[in-house]
């Protein structure tokens, strides 16, 4: 029932680690080539010495972030995979699924079928329920 359920969900949250991990890395790239472009402008090219200092501080700062993001990040996708809510009531369990899936079959089939023949009949020019095209 419910465990493999549970088992499939996990593996599948569990695959979300590593590419929100490289997220994690691609914003520290686009917040350093953010850095770079600002340390571009008129004022810091008057004082270069300023520029590589303000540049070595915030990279360094956003380095030592990395680490604690990282840690989040992994945390939270382990919390995720720990706990399945299977018994919110949004969740749809296996029997109760199968039984809508095959309601609304059911209701399909009805819906196609032609007054008058019994199901599995099949449709011909000959068949007493054929109308030729006209309701």
């Amino acid at each position: 029932g419910t465990q493999a359920f549970e088992v499939l969900v996990k593996q599948q949250i569990k695959r979300l680690e590593e590419p929100s991990l490289k997220c994690v890395t691609l914003v520290f790239d686009e917040l350093v080539r953010i850095l770079g472009h600002l340390l571009k402008k008129q004022l810091f090219k008057r004082f270069p010495s300023l520029n590589e200092r303000v540049y070595q501080v915030v990279v360094n700062y956003f380095k030592k972030a990395m680490i604690p993001t990282n840690k989040l990040v992994s945390d939270v996708i382990n919390a995720e995979s720990c706990y399945i809510n299977t018994a919110h009531p949004d969740f749809i369990s296996g029997p109760k699924a199968s039984t809508m899936v095959m309601e609304r079959m059911k209701n399909q089939e009805q819906k196609s079928q032609k007054p008058g023949l019994p199901i599995g009949t099949p449709v011909s020019v000959s068949s007493p329920g054929y109308a030729g095209g006209v309701s």
